[in-house]
């Protein structure tokens, strides 16, 4: 800090403390620090022409008597300066505008309880026609000049950049004589502007490069020449940088369930605003599904290394209503097994992309019954069963029945092969069709003489038609 501040600073303490002292003891409780009257950005503006006498007046309210003000420019105090002027209500007073004389001047009112600074800007113009009384206005003087106030072009005004970026503001102006163009924010001024005439127009550019959120606000153009002046405002909006779109949330994050029940996921992204936003959902194709003649033919498909996803149509996106919060929905109506995978919410906007993925799984519940889910078949699997158990019982009767008939047949044979032929001359014979194929065979045997009596008997009992005879002759005895 400068020996100038110091002394500044001790000056205000000093004057602050005899001006409290002066007080009267009954304004104690009513008075305060002086009191600063409203003012725009604009009236913070003074314009003034060359040889002209500038009067500046504090805007703060004066009843206060006991009220003083100082007047400063820059570090400097104006008090005896030579060519200023303070009188006793602190008007602030240039007896001959130079081009010296523009810049930021600072009124400061103390009293015995505080102070408060209000700064004025001072613009000092140098027209082209030096006063206007003296243009001649008679239409028959060879040396008239026609004068007309500055009209400014009017166009957009209102921008929104990012951090970091650029703002450009364009302003032409027309007027006789030809104007000048002055650029303020805040009410202060901005001197780095390009300005240049051409055909009777002056063209003023002002560039703000390296933006950051600070330079935000109201940046007024005003054109002036000695007949009036026009002015036109920018507004400049500067946000953050944008980043791609974020997904806050994707619920449910997985879920199973049952053939026909419908599925619905809910994604909620958050992107900035004024950037284009899309909200897709897409679902991965299993290993199955991936084959030559798909990725051929499918032009919609997505790639992502080895993974293929297909965009889905079925899904509705809303506004939130807050600003930058969107949601989409993904209904899946009569769900089946082949609607089972993984689901991918993907957000884009012109900055980047972010994606999140979820799983389905779709149930058969004829095959498998799950906690929390109902036991019953669907329409279509119990008629299926039902044909099953019909053709069992079908094949079983069917099993049962030739069994039986083979069983039948096969003890009527059994019977019929061991009954008991009875020869009264003979005697009982228990003979079977093995015996009387075997008796059947040749064998070497001496043959009887038929008419011997008692051979022929001994024939017939040994012989094998024994019992077909005996049961012939048991036959005709009971005829």
């Amino acid at each position: 800090m400068n020996c100038i501040n110091i002394c500044r600073i001790e000056h205000r303490f000093y004057l602050t403390v005899l001006l409290l002292i002066l007080q009267k003891p009954h304004h104690v409780s009513a008075e305060g620090a002086p009191r600063k009257l409203t003012l725009a950005d604009d009236q913070r503006i003074i314009f003034t022409h060359i040889n002209e006498t500038l009067e500046l007046r504090c805007p703060i309210d004066t009843s206060d008597t006991k009220t003083f003000v100082e007047w400063t420019r820059g570090n400097e105090s104006l008090y005896m300066e030579p060519g200023y002027e303070i009188n006793k209500k602190g008007v602030l007073r240039i007896k001959s505008v130079a081009m010296k004389h523009a810049g930021t001047y600072t009124c400061e009112a103390v009293n015995g309880y505080g102070f408060v600074q209000v700064e004025l800007n001072v613009i000092v113009d140098k027209p082209e026609v030096g006063n206007v009384d003296d243009i001649p206005i008679n239409p028959n003087s060879v040396n008239r000049v026609h004068v007309s106030q500055p009209s400014i072009k009017r166009r957009p005004t209102k921008f929104i950049d990012d951090v970091g970026g650029q703002a450009t503001f364009h302003c032409v102006a027309t007027g006789q004589p030809t104007p000048h163009i002055f650029w303020f924010k805040n009410g202060f001024q901005i001197k780095n502007a390009e300005t240049e005439t051409s055909k009777g127009k002056v063209h003023s550019t002002l560039k703000l490069r390296g933006l950051n959120m600070n330079d935000a606000g109201i940046y007024k153009c005003i054109a002036r020449n000695i007949v009036g002046e026009d002015h036109l405002d920018f507004h400049l909006q500067v946000t953050e940088i944008p980043k791609p779109p974020q997904i806050l949330s994707l619920e449910p994050a997985s879920t199973t369930i049952k053939e026909g029940e419908a599925a619905v996921f809910w994604c909620e992204v958050d992107s900035k605003p004024g950037l284009k936003l899309h909200i897709k959902w897409l679902k991965k194709l299993s290993k199955e599904e991936i084959t030559d003649s798909v990725i051929l033919d499918d032009l919609r498909l997505f790639r992502s290394g080895a993974n293929f996803y297909r965009p889905l149509p079925n899904a509705t996106n809303t506004h939130s209503g807050l600003d930058g919060l969107y949601k989409s929905k993904l209904l899946i109506k009569n769900s089946c097994k082949e609607d089972s995978g993984t689901y991918v919410c993907l957000a884009l906007n012109d900055k980047g992309f972010s994606f999140k993925n979820v799983s389905l799984t779709v149930v058969n519940t004829a095959l498998k019954s799950y906690p929390g889910h109902s036991g019953h078949f669907p329409t279509s699997d119990t008629s299926l069963v039902v044909i099953v158990i019909i053709a069992l019982v079908i094949v079983l009767a069917t099993i049962v029945l030739v069994t039986q008939l083979y069983c039948r047949s096969s003890s009527q044979k059994t019977v019929a092969s061991k009954r008991v032929f009875f020869d009264p001359e003979c005697g009982a014979l228990s003979q079977n069709s093995a015996f009387l194929q075997k008796t059947g065979k040749k064998a070497n045997v001496s043959y009887p003489e038929l008419n011997d009596p008692q051979s022929k008997s001994n024939l017939l009992c040994s012989n094998s038609t024994c019992g077909f005879e005996t049961e012939n002759k048991f036959q005709k005895q009971f005829m």
